[in-house]
């Protein structure tokens, strides 16, 4: 290649490939020509990565990876052997390619690895490029470890939105949030608003967030240490609701003392393989349908002072609805009200040591502050690692229970297919809750009606007789169900 340097002035250009000299040229004016030198290989690979996921659910897992050629010639051929917990595969010859100076190329092992739950030790070897030797071998080899799980549990993806009334970009984020809980409404999505510095801020909620975030309106997804913006919740979404949760979460029941106002919530860690370590549950009180009179209800609202359109799914364009839109027009949804057991989690709310499938029980305690609706109230509890690094959550409605119960007429709610093999599709009211009981009375089964069509899988459970109650505010409803696997 050619060097340019000043005229009259010389220079010694020395070239190195992969930290070792190859090359050493004196040049003496504008473009001198320097050698590259017998010392940089034709033939040359690396391995850049290993790509197969971090978690993966027991059976035949891909071994995949990329490469990079760093020859001088094209990468036409290499072969690829892995190394699973000492136990070597049959190499694998990739051929019939053609990858130039400096490209990469991706690759998937011939032979899949067969495995069960635990942890694997991964080790990835490519050599031979162009079935010569490579002169640089320290970049040819990596490793990765791999977590196995029994099955595979479904992602819930977390999106806290840093938000504020006196925001005037924060329209955004009321769209984005609420674009989300439309488009998403199977459980894979849980939005939360965090307010700052407006009548429906809390300190402690909003003080941790802080530290994900620079600006307002400003998105964390999954407590990860990487700040979005709420206009691109639904990119995040996408890119991260494949992954593989170690652990799910459940909520088996919440409900509020219409006397007391005390709330009780039974949540359940399960993990999708044999595990020890820290991890501990959090929760998060949320509020829809949240209005106030005051000025500070009011949301400062940009996009009308610029004239920028911003249009929900609803096809609201909120550029037309003034600035500020009026505290006696604003309704504020997925508002998080407060944390019950702390940010990072309660300490010994999951054992050290945790059992495939077996659900790890705890409850939470709050007493509901009379200036929250518990009609509109639901709570989120989340799965932290020791670390405080997310790994699932859950959102659970919370029902009202008062003393004065009324028993309703049982032909109003429909149960189907009965007998069942598994699944049981239920019509009643949504925002109902749902218990299954068996025969001695024991509480075997929760869930909530989303919609006033919701169906539950009693498949885990034994064959035999079960009641389903469906509880309507104050208003119980009893159906037997008949499950023959």
């Amino acid at each position: 290649f050619l060097w340019d340097s000043p005229q009259g002035s010389e220079n010694i250009v020395t070239l190195y490939y992969n930290g070792v000299e190859v090359s050493s040229n004196t040049v003496n004016g504008s473009f001198s020509q320097i050698s590259i030198g017998s010392g940089c290989p034709h033939d040359g690979i690396q391995l850049l990565s290993i790509n197969t996921p971090k978690n993966v659910v027991i059976g035949d897992i891909n071994i995949s990876g990329t490469v990079k050629n760093t020859g001088q010639d094209a990468l036409t051929s290499f072969d690829v052997v892995y190394n699973a917990n000492g136990a070597a595969s049959t190499t694998y010859s990739v051929s019939g390619i053609s990858v130039n100076t400096g490209e990469t190329y991706d690759f998937t092992h011939d032979v899949p690895y067969n495995t069960t739950g635990g942890t694997i030790s991964l080790e990835v070897v490519v050599s031979n490029p162009n079935g010569n030797t490579d002169p640089s071998p320290s970049d040819n080899t990596k490793t990765k470890e791999l977590f196995v799980f029994n099955e595979a549990y479904q992602k819930v993806i977390l999106g806290e939105e840093a938000t504020g009334t006196w925001c005037g970009w924060c329209v955004r984020g009321h769209v984005g949030l609420k674009d989300m809980a439309h488009n998403h409404d199977d459980g894979s999505w849980i939005g939360i608003a965090v307010h700052n510095d407006d009548p429906m801020a809390n300190s402690e909620y909003d003080a941790a967030i802080g530290d994900f975030i620079t600006g307002y309106p400003s998105g964390v997804i999954n407590r990860l240490p990487i700040e979005i913006d709420p206009s691109l919740f639904e990119d995040a979404y996408t890119a991260l609701k494949d992954e593989l949760p170690m652990a799910k979460v459940v909520i088996n029941s919440a409900t509020m003392n219409a006397d007391t106002r005390e709330v009780s919530v039974d949540a359940s860690s399960i993990f999708a393989l044999d595990t020890v370590g820290t991890y501990k549950l959090s929760m998060i009180v949320v509020e829809d349908s949240v209005t106030g009179t005051s000025s500070g209800y009011a949301q400062v609202n940009n996009y009308a002072a610029g004239g920028f359109e911003i249009v929900d799914w609803e096809g609201i364009d909120w550029s037309t609805l003034g600035n500020p839109i009026p505290a006696a027009d604003m309704v504020y949804n997925h508002v998080g009200r407060y944390i019950v057991g702390g940010f990072n989690g309660v300490s010994g709310s999951v054992p050290m040591n945790t059992t495939y499938n077996m659900p790890n029980n705890y409850q939470f305690t709050t007493t509901l502050p009379t200036d929250i609706n518990a009609d509109q109230t639901s709570v989120v509890v989340i799965l932290l690692d020791g670390d405080g690094n997310y790994i699932n959550s859950t959102q659970l409605d919370v029902s009202v229970v008062v003393n004065n119960v009324n028993i309703g007429n049982s032909d109003e709610v429909q149960i189907f297919p009965n007998p069942t093999s598994g699944e049981v599709t239920l019509q009643g009211k949504a925002g109902s809750s749902i218990h299954v009981y068996d025969l001695l009375g024991q509480l075997v089964l929760t869930a909530a009606m989303k919609k006033d069509k919701t169906s539950i899988d009693l498949s885990q459970l034994n064959n035999g007789a079960y009641w389903i109650e469906i509880f309507d505010n104050n208003t119980l409803y009893s159906k037997k169900v008949i499950l023959d696997k």
